[in-house]
Formats: C-alpha cells, structure tokens, sequence
C-alpha cells in the first residue's frame, strides 16, 4: 500500500532526476602528451637558434564529452615562434578542414567547429600531433629546465599538463672591459669589468700580461674583477688583456689595454725626487695618457711643473706647464724643447718629430686658482706651407731666442751708423 508520504518522496526522487539529467556531465580530458622519441624532453638546445618542436597528443578514453577542441601551447620564457610553422598531423591549417590557428606572443592556439581530436571517430589511441619552429632566445638568466605547458579543452572542460620539458645551452661569452684604476710610481690597479647574459656568479678571470704568465684575478666581486701589481718601474707601460670564462665555458676577451706607471721624480731622472747636475730638488708629477685618451682629446688641470706623457710614434713626449700668470702660462713640449706662450683660449699645433706633420695639439682653455686647465691632444696634419714647425702663439727655445735677439740689434746699430753718417755728410756740405 502506498502512502501519501511515499508519493512525496517519490515525487522528490524524480523531480531530483529530472534536474541532474538537465545538468551538463563534466568530464576531464584524460591525455599522454609526449615528444617523437616517446620522452616527456626535448633535451637541450643551443640558445639563439631555431629548432622544430613536436607535441603528440594520445586521448586515452572514449566518450563524446572528451573530444578536443581546442589545444592551447603556452611556450617557455624567451621563446619565440616563428611565424607560419605550425602543423597539425604534417598539415598546415587550411588543409585540414575547420581547423584554425592563432598566437600571441607566447601562446599557441589550434582550435575547430567540431574536432580536433575525435575520439568518437578514431577512437582510443588517436595520435594528433601538433608540430612548429621556435627560438630559444637570450634570456637574462636561466632556470633549465623550460617547460612547455600544453592546456586540452573539450566541450565541458579543460585539462593543463605541463611536464614537457626543454633545457638551453648557454653559449654567449661574456662581455669584458678593462680599465686602470690606480696609477702611481711603482704599481697599478687594473679593474675588469663583466657582464654576462646568463649570469656572472661563477666566473673566472686570468690576465696575460706579457712576462707575469697567466695571473688569476681573485679581488672583488664577480662582475667586478681587480689586478693589484706592485714592484713595477716607473715611468713604464704594461699591456693587458683579460679572459673571463663563464661557468658554461665560454671564455670572453677584452681589447688590449696599455697601462701607465706615474713617471720618476726629479723630472724623469731616474734618482727618485733628484734632478742631475742641480743642487735644487725638483718635483714633477707627470699624468701618463693612453693613445686612446690623447687621440680623443685628454683635459687636465695642472700646477706648474705638472705635465701629460704621451706617445708620439715611438717615443714618450712630455707636456709641461712651466709657469702660470693671471691669464696666460708658459708651457714647454719635449722631447726637443719648443716652449709656448699661450693666453686663455690660445692654442697652438707642435711637430714633435720634425717629420713635417703636426703631431700635438696643446689648448690652454682657462685659468683658476693658480692652476692651468689644459687640452692635449694627439693629431696628425700636414703642415700648411709657409708655416714652421710650431703654429699659432709659441715661443721658440733659448738658444733660438738669443741668436735672433743678436741679429735684431746688429742691424739696429749698422741702422743708427747709416743715419749718423748721412747727418754728417750734410752737415760738412752746408759748411
């Protein structure tokens, strides 16, 4: 016998059927992604250049509810797709009917009206594979290994796998630049500086300085590397390149740097703080300037008998500032003597070599605080004819001085003589 509350309860139970059967059945697409070589791996590729990447897809399970229709590639971090390579099965999209493609700048999307991957159709063990060129590109640093996350959907829901994986072959060297830090009579203090597209935790540093063999740098922090040398001569030059290998063994070079020591006291004499054959001490400080400083134009303020050392050829000339007024100084080029008399804003052009072309370039630019600011610069121009070997405000040397200071007064006196003996000649005539 069925009572009134047995109705309800049945009444309950199928209403509740009814409800359930409207609702949608949600069933996750169940996958085995794997590469050509049936690995979870691509390996390792070299960053920079371009390799194919397969993505096979196996559908495991039968049911309408997990057919594919869209696949969504997401590509690790640095990569770049290269445009019109994708495939799908060996196809490009268009030949395969109601299948359509786009990308972002790191996602990859197939998608169709109806199926990619049809299980219903193929059934269990359907492979699909979806196929394009990417590269690997210079990422500021690494975390191998990349993994590609590919996310399936069906018509109820989505499924995310991401254990595809690739790993990236540093294989830039890194940057190296030198410089000189420190300069004084008898050492230097010489600082590479690195930099590196993957990272400069592990990095090691020689120099292979002509007669020190290779010297391992083992001051200062990882980017920045610093070579101490002491007991060198002074008034000398080092050469120096450095090798910086990374810790994937790519080794990067700097250009070769020239290095000055401060020169001798006692103006170049090699008697520290003496000069030869005077009882009076004298001290120059001496500012020693690469080629590639002189060449580009080098500005020092300077005292007197504070000078630049620059090479010319095969040989050391010496700028010298050798006194200082209000608004003018004196200043002397050797290794032959040519002193210049230059106001503020004077400047002039000295043939060092006489070879016939002016090598130097000296501008006197201001005056303050009793110290000369002066530009040297290494040039090299034919010399105008007419012109000597010394252009614009100079004064020549002593021995110059006084010879042509002689021949003035000579010609002074025979002058005077001339008129006195005409004077005469007139006055015994009016007689």
């Amino acid at each position: 016998m069925v009572t009134k509350n047995s109705k309800k309860i049945l009444s309950v139970v199928i209403f509740s059927a009814i409800i359930l059967l409207a609702l949608p059945i949600i069933v996750a697409t169940t996958a085995v992604l794997f590469v050509p070589d049936g690995t979870n791996s691509f390996g390792t590729v070299n960053e920079g250049v371009t390799h194919f990447y397969n993505i096979t897809i196996n559908i495991t399970s039968l049911a309408l509810a997990e057919n594919v229709t869209e696949v969504n590639i997401t590509l690790p971090y640095g990569f770049v797709f290269d445009d019109g390579t994708n495939r799908t099965n060996g196809d490009s999209v268009g030949t395969q009917s109601k299948i359509y493609f786009a990308n972002t700048s790191s996602v990859l999307t197939w998608n169709s009206t109806e199926y990619l991957i049809n299980t219903t159709v193929n059934g269990t063990g359907n492979l699909t594979s979806f196929t394009f060129n990417a590269t690997a590109a210079h990422p500021s640093h690494f975390s191998n290994p990349y993994n590609f996350t590919v996310t399936l959907k069906n018509s109820t829901d989505s499924t995310t796998y991401s254990y595809l994986n690739v790993s990236i072959n540093d294989t830039t060297a890194p940057n190296v630049t030198a410089a000189v830090s420190t300069s004084a009579v008898n050492s230097l203090v010489v600082v590479a500086t690195i930099t590196d597209n993957h990272n400069v935790t592990s990095l090691t540093c020689i120099s292979d300085r002509d007669g020190t063999g290779n010297t391992v740098i083992t001051n200062g922090n990882t980017s920045s590397q610093t070579l101490t040398e002491t007991s060198l001569n002074c008034g000398g030059s080092y050469d120096y390149i450095f090798t910086c290998t990374d810790s994937n063994g790519n080794a990067g070079f700097s250009t070769k740097l020239t290095a000055y020591t401060s020169n001798c006291t006692g103006g170049g004499s090699a008697a520290a703080g003496s000069s030869s054959g005077s009882s009076t001490t004298t001290t120059v400080t001496t500012f020693a300037v690469s080629t590639e400083q002189a060449e580009a134009g080098y500005q020092k303020t300077l005292a007197s008998n504070e000078r630049v050392k620059v090479m010319v050829g095969n040989e050391y000339h010496y700028v010298t500032v050798k006194s200082i007024s209000e608004n003018s100084a004196t200043i002397e080029v050797a290794s032959d003597p040519v002193t210049l008399s230059l106001d503020v804003g004077e400047s002039s052009k000295v043939d060092v070599d006489n070879d016939g072309i002016y090598d130097l370039y000296v501008m006197l630019n201001s005056i303050t605080d009793g110290k000369a600011d002066v530009t040297v610069q290494k040039i090299s121009e034919p010399i105008p004819e007419g012109e000597g070997p010394v252009s614009g405000n100079e004064e020549t040397s002593s021995e110059e001085t006084g010879e042509g200071s002689n021949l003035t007064w000579l010609w002074i006196v025979i002058g005077i003589v001339i008129v006195l003996a005409i004077i005469g000649m007139s006055m015994k005539k009016k007689k």
